[in-house]
């Protein structure tokens, strides 16, 4: 059987105070988020048959973005998908990039557009 010890916070090094210090900071910075609630379920419907259905999302932190187009077949097949990295000062800033980057690549095919 595996012997445990228990340590008390004086027993810890000064660097795992440190480590435990910014892990508790940055929780406390993020835990708004944590709980947040389920409004909805968001569930992917095929477009209809002989159509192609554009989904478009993006991604933010203030660091960066990246946003993403994926382009789907009435069986829900993945036929194409696009992503990039783009500079956004926001979040709607980069989303809405999304969905400019999407109608335009199905202005060019013809496609069914839905944003998230």
């Amino acid at each position: 059987m595996p012997q445990y010890t228990t340590h008390t916070k004086d027993a810890l090094s000064p660097f795992a105070r440190r480590w435990r210090s910014e892990f508790w900071n940055i929780y406390k910075c993020f835990s708004r988020f944590l709980n947040l609630n389920v409004l909805y379920c968001v569930k992917w419907v095929p477009p209809p048959l002989h159509l192609i259905k554009i989904n478009v999302d993006a991604a933010w932190n203030p660091s960066k973005a990246s946003i993403a187009v994926v382009a789907r077949d009435h069986r829900g097949f993945v036929l194409k998908a696009w992503s990039k990295h783009l500079d956004a000062s926001d979040p709607m800033i980069a989303e809405a990039t999304a969905i400019w980057w999407g109608l335009e690549l199905a202005i060019q095919k013809g496609d069914l557009v839905e944003n998230q």
